[in-house]
């Protein structure tokens, strides 16, 4: 796309070194050590482009104390800070506004996030960039009736799962054999489902075994802005899965009711019917699956448009058509 890209890289560091690196994290909430070990690579480049809220407002302190004016774009893309806003006491808010505002755009993976910003940041270049992973290669397998038992996984370490949910509504359906891939402890809760197991993945090959394995993937969710889960959806939509996640996090914007099943989050009655109704009309499951991978492969939800939005926000930066 007519860029060059270098990235930036963790370094050697010792124990004491990376305690204090860590303290000053936890006292500041970005990690500022890592930004200024690669600050050669940050301001010989036109443009910077930031993952998390984390790095953004680590450069950008480094911006605010270097001295010279001639600093890159940068666009600064966060994805918790509009949900943990409001947790944040009046001198982080008034340090974050104050950084955030010299960005010279925000972006976030969701309208709801985009509207949550828009109100805390009415001066600045707001934008809604649809997060997507690489969908080169389709890894849709050939069609094949669902399994007895019904082989349902769930995955996902974000904070915004609902682990609860999800175990209260299969552990007292024998017809359904679940597996769990989280680094949360959900010990307890799992302790007298049965039919229940947890799964660690010791690599990439297995991760996808998993997905082989499964005839349906949940995803569920709390509350969010974030569009928390997207990541695992567009996994188990390039493996032709059904997926039936919590209709909450503005996840609508990416994959339309034709596609993904939703369902009211934190509701154990209506993820029961919407797992029996995928199991029982297994076409129409597969229909949804297919047009859902469709999307990522001939739409805007894949790793391709992702960067194509970076890079035309970039050149947009730059004035450069």
């Amino acid at each position: 796309m007519g860029c060059t890209v270098c990235q930036s890289e963790d370094q050697p560091e010792s124990a004491l070194s990376r305690l204090i690196r860590l303290g000053l994290r936890a006292a500041l909430g970005f990690d500022l050590v890592h930004a200024w070990r690669n600050r050669r690579g940050i301001f010989a480049a036109q443009v910077v482009w930031t993952h998390t809220e984390s790095q953004a407002l680590a450069i950008l302190t480094l911006m605010r104390f270097r001295r010279s004016r001639n600093n890159p774009k940068l666009i600064a893309q966060s994805v918790w800070l509009m949900d943990d806003w409001s947790t944040y006491s009046a001198v982080r808010r008034t340090l974050y506004r104050g950084l955030l505002a010299r960005a010279d755009a925000l972006t976030v993976h969701s309208t709801s996030a985009l509207r949550q910003l828009k109100l805390i940041f009415p001066f600045s270049r707001c934008e809604f960039v649809r997060y997507g992973i690489r969908a080169d290669q389709s890894l849709d397998r050939t069609f094949r009736p669902m399994h007895d038992p019904l082989r349902i996984l769930t995955l996902g370490n974000d904070r915004h799962r609902d682990w609860r949910t999800f175990v209260d509504t299969v552990r007292s359906s024998p017809e359904i054999e679940a597996r769990m891939v989280t680094r949360t402890d959900v010990s307890e809760l799992v302790r007298d489902a049965s039919n229940v197991t947890l799964v660690t993945p010791a690599n990439n090959d297995g991760l996808m075994s998993l997905y082989d394995w499964a005839d349906i993937v949940v995803v569920c969710l709390v509350d969010n802005l974030h569009a928390s889960g997207i990541t695992v959806i567009q996994e188990a939509v390039l493996f032709g899965i059904p997926v039936i996640c919590s209709d909450t996090g503005d996840l609508r914007s990416y994959f339309t009711p034709d596609e993904v099943l939703y369902v009211e989050p934190q509701d154990v009655a209506a993820l029961k019917k919407a797992i029996a109704y995928a199991s029982r009309d297994q076409a129409a499951s597969r229909d949804r699956s297919m047009r859902a991978l469709a999307r990522m492969k001939e739409g805007n939800i894949n790793s391709r448009s992702f960067v194509a939005q970076h890079v035309q926000l970039s050149r947009e930066l730059l004035g450069r058509s």
